[in-house]
């Protein structure tokens, strides 16, 4: 699958629940978070932008996490909010089963009710997302 050309530039702003100078900054990633595990928010806003022939300018996005113990031994938690005008923002190298890159979406309802599963959305805030996929083997 060819992939596009992007650019983009604007600001970040971060908070953790590090104790001030937060150690994983000084660090690099490799202190102990001040509180044991860490608990962070960090706040994307693209002042110009562009994913192949789209235009992002103006777009934000927050990505709010927590990793148990230092942040460069991973397993971090990880979630996204996403500015509602989010046209072609996708997630790429995720790791998922069915494709690891997918195009970010709201399902504009969900209702599930198998396997002991059972949930009704309506309000339109549920995740939803989508990916070409194509599978083989040998």
């Amino acid at each position: 699958m060819a992939t596009s050309a992007w650019d983009v530039n604007g600001q970040y702003y971060e908070t953790c629940n590090c104790d001030f100078v937060c150690g994983c900054v000084a660090g690099q990633l490799a202190n102990r978070p001040t509180k044991g595990s860490c608990q962070f928010a960090m706040a994307f806003q693209i002042d110009r932008g562009k994913y192949a022939a789209v235009t992002l300018d103006g777009l934000g996005f927050i990505v709010l996490g927590m990793t148990p113990e230092e942040m460069g031994k991973g397993n971090w938690s990880v979630g996204l909010v996403i500015d509602a005008r989010h046209a072609e923002l996708q997630l790429a190298n995720t790791g998922h089963p069915a494709a690891d890159t997918f195009t970010l979406a709201h399902a504009s309802r969900s209702h599930v009710n198998a396997l002991g599963l059972r949930w009704d959305d309506v309000t339109g805030k549920n995740n939803g997302q989508y990916a070409p996929f194509s599978w083989k083997g040998e």
